[in-house]
């Protein structure tokens, strides 16, 4: 009942242009949790259990998402010239993601089937900074997050279902991956056709800018600047351990060698599950919480799951690790994709989600290098802790800013709109 009139509230407090964003948001969030299923777990789950590709292969699997949020600031800025309507823009590399799903399903050799996952990574993320500047421009300061929340809501049931029955499918053998890619593949062209229903704006074309006139935000806006830097040395920590996760479960010189539908559930569903439990919560701080404070408590839990999971013996111990992540997911998926809102105006928000999808991929490619490095010269213990370090170091680099928070916190911020 409590939630029925939530959400009710949520909905009326909306308008009409952000309403009709929610409702195909949640279509698009659907449908984009189960795609990232592929480069969260099944793409490294076929790289490892049957093509058997040498770590080169599967770190360049595990970076296509951030080559493609690196490249982003370069589409964004070049799509909108050329199209002029922020929906068109995102929906396009949605389409060609789910093309080449479809072709690495039918790919003969590891090799090819590497090379299809990482581009198709690499077009499903690309459209993140025009995805925010729609939220700012089509919801209500007030319910951003929690509106943003009910869609990695429904994200995380796609997903934790995709991963869960994806799982039990490969249990019946590693070759069935291809129908289960070409399944993710339909439901993720179906996304790209939510986000083309989503309320955007015709703006007149442009003449091509300079994107990497971009960059003049980091010396116009310090504190910005400044937490980018910080995002960067918590960010390298969790990236370096995302590809370890799948490592650490399923390589026998761990001592643990899980089946894939025991994978499935410690690196997908678990971790879901909880976000599910905790990401409109999540989105109801963020709205209302000084940010600094909630991206600290964030970072904790981060540390604290690598300390649990990475030092696990035993399911037991993978399991509680893999909800501590949940808890990490719930508050981390929300302030990623919205931090930004907190800093910029309304008209440079895109500008400011491109730098921080820029830089984000830059660390995404170079860290879970760094964790393979690391994990096969010493060990995964010894990465997971050097991670676990960086988290505190950037909780003590970010404590400063607690009292001033976050430009447009709610106790700082004037009115939008």
């Amino acid at each position: 009942m409590y939630h029925r009139v939530y959400f009710a509230n949520l909905w009326n407090r909306m308008s009409p242009k952000g309403q009709k964003t929610f409702q195909w948001d949640l279509v698009r969030g659907v449908c984009d949790g189960t795609g990232n299923t592929l480069h969260t777990t099944f793409a490294l789950l076929v790289a490892i259990e049957f093509f058997r590709l040498p770590d080169g292969y599967k770190a360049l699997i595990a970076s296509g998402t951030s080559v493609g949020m690196g490249i982003s600031f370069l589409y964004a800025t070049y799509a909108h010239c050329l199209i002029g309507r922020r929906n068109v823009e995102a929906a396009i590399p949605v389409f060609l993601s789910s093309v080449c799903f479809v072709a690495a399903s039918l790919a003969q050799d590891g090799i090819t089937f590497a090379f299809l996952a990482f581009i198709g990574h690499v077009l499903f993320m690309i459209r993140f900074p025009l995805m925010t500047q729609i939220y700012r421009e089509n919801y209500r300061r007030e319910n951003r997050g929690q509106a943003f929340g009910f869609s990695v809501l429904v994200a995380s049931v796609g997903s934790i279902l995709m991963v869960r029955l994806g799982g039990l499918y490969l249990d019946g053998g590693m070759e069935r991956y291809r129908t289960l890619y070409q399944i993710i593949a339909a439901l993720v062209f179906c996304g790209s056709f939510a986000i083309l229903r989503i309320p955007s704006d015709k703006t007149p074309r442009q003449s091509f800018p300079n994107p990497f006139n971009y960059f003049s935000i980091l010396a116009k806006d310090r504190a910005f600047c400044y937490i980018l830097f910080v995002w960067s040395v918590f960010g390298f920590a969790n990236l370096m351990m995302i590809p370890q996760r799948l490592e650490y479960v399923t390589q026998d010189r761990y001592g643990l060698s899980l089946n894939p539908g025991m994978v499935a559930l410690i690196v997908g569903a678990i971790p879901e599950l909880v976000k599910i439990l905790l990401v409109i919560p999540m989105g109801w701080l963020f709205d209302r919480m000084n940010f600094i404070v909630l991206r600290i408590v964030i970072n904790i839990f981060f540390g604290l799951y690598m300390l649990v999971y990475f030092h696990a013996t035993s399911i037991p111990m993978l399991a509680f690790g893999s909800v501590l992540l949940g808890v990490s997911f719930a508050g981390g998926t929300i302030s990623w994709n919205l931090w930004v809102t907190k800093f910029a105006i309304p008209s440079e928000t895109a500008k400011y989600m491109a730098m921080h999808t820029f830089f984000n991929g830059i660390r995404g490619v170079l860290a879970p290098v760094a964790g393979y490095i690391i994990a096969s010269t010493d060990s995964i213990q010894t990465a997971s802790d050097y991670s676990v370090g960086l988290m505190f170091v950037s909780c003590l680099m970010l404590a400063p800013l607690i009292p001033k928070g976050a430009p447009f916190d709610r106790q700082n911020r004037l009115e939008e709109g």
